[in-house]
């Protein structure tokens, strides 16, 4: 038997219309990648706000828990005031680990507040009296980035109950 070398090749090109297509469309394909590459129009990954001037109608807000660990005394919300938002808690703070929670809305770069008042009454409804305290945040710029700091001030009350404060959170207790 001889040996016969045959040459084969495996080619797409046919000749005709259909390459010629097929060339226009990696072409066009090529056109438009460059023409993204180079635009003058970038697009961000994310919007782009301008600084804000106090008038933006999106609130940042602080949230504050306020917590009842007494046996006997329920805390009734009379007023609100200043920057506290909603949703507002339940108008009532039950004794034995009741807990409202508050946000106040800030700005930035500036000190908001908001101003919480209470009656309270023991469960028999022999002594009443009252509570209120102030939300804080001070909301500032270092080097660009905005940090918040939350306090509760101006707590006073004649209810015979002492407190536990951190940044964010009150605990009312009865006194010892």
């Amino acid at each position: 038997m001889k040996n016969i070398a045959r040459k084969t090749s495996i080619s797409n090109y046919k000749g005709g219309l259909g390459s010629s297509m097929g060339i226009i469309l990696i072409l066009f394909i090529l056109l438009v990648i460059v023409t993204q590459a180079f635009s003058q129009k970038q697009i961000a990954p994310f919007p782009i706000e301008p600084p804000d001037d106090g008038s933006s109608s999106i609130a940042i807000s602080q949230r504050f828990n306020i917590i009842n660990n007494t046996q006997s005394i329920t805390f009734q919300r009379t007023e609100i005031s200043g920057r506290i938002i909603d949703p507002l808690p339940p108008t009532n703070l039950l004794p034995l680990g009741g807990e409202q929670i508050y946000n106040v809305s800030i700005r930035l770069n500036r000190t908001a507040e908001g101003t919480v008042n209470y009656i309270w009454y023991l469960n028999d409804f022999s002594r009443t009296g009252e509570l209120q305290f102030t939300l804080r945040v001070q909301n500032v710029s270092l080097e660009g980035l905005y940090v918040n700091t939350p306090s509760i001030i101006g707590i006073s009350t004649d209810a015979p109950v002492r407190w536990n404060t951190t940044r964010e959170r009150l605990t009312i207790s009865d006194e010892v």
